[in-house]
């Protein structure tokens, strides 16, 4: 049941939350309904405090995907903003340990499929949805082009031995 003071559903965990919320933008979107847009903004705004960051980069992933799919739904720059502020916060997790990849969370136990492949699929989607990023294109210390992430991770992923 949704929780319109938290802008959370109850019993679900917080990766979870991400999934509810996508699943109610991918109803929005296929059934062509506004009726759930209050409930995406609610959940935003409860929430946004956070930055839909925590010591998990697959959570974070999660949260990223769910929402693009937000901006995708509404086209409120706020939720791209949001996906890409997310992600800026996952390559914090690459690293030389084992070639490359992202860490499963914060406290670097170890490298795991579902955060990488999150890390991949947001840098991809990101790459879909923003303008002028291109092979090479950097901004700060990391590389920050979100296809050059993409082929980045795609590499190491493959050559991982984790597929």
């Amino acid at each position: 049941m949704y929780n319109i003071s938290t802008g959370r559903w109850s019993g679900a965990l917080w990766w979870q939350q991400a999934n509810v919320l996508e699943t109610v933008i991918d109803y929005s979107s296929r059934t062509k309904t506004n009726t759930y847009t209050d409930d995406i903004a609610t959940t935003f705004n409860a929430n946004k405090s956070t930055s839909f960051i925590n010591s998990y980069y697959d959570d974070e992933g999660w949260w990223a995907l769910a929402w693009m799919k937000a901006y995708d739904l509404t086209n409120m720059i706020s939720y791209l903003s949001m996906a890409k502020a997310i992600f800026n916060d996952m390559t914090g997790g690459w690293d030389s340990i084992c070639g490359g990849g992202i860490w499963w969370s914060k406290h670097k136990t170890y490298k795991n499929a579902i955060a990488n492949e999150l890390f991949l699929e947001v840098a991809a989607r990101l790459h879909q949805r923003t303008s002028g990023d291109t092979v090479g294109g950097e901004s700060g210390p990391w590389h920050t082009s979100y296809i050059n992430w993409a082929n980045k991770e795609w590499q190491w992923f493959k050559n991982s031995g984790i597929l």
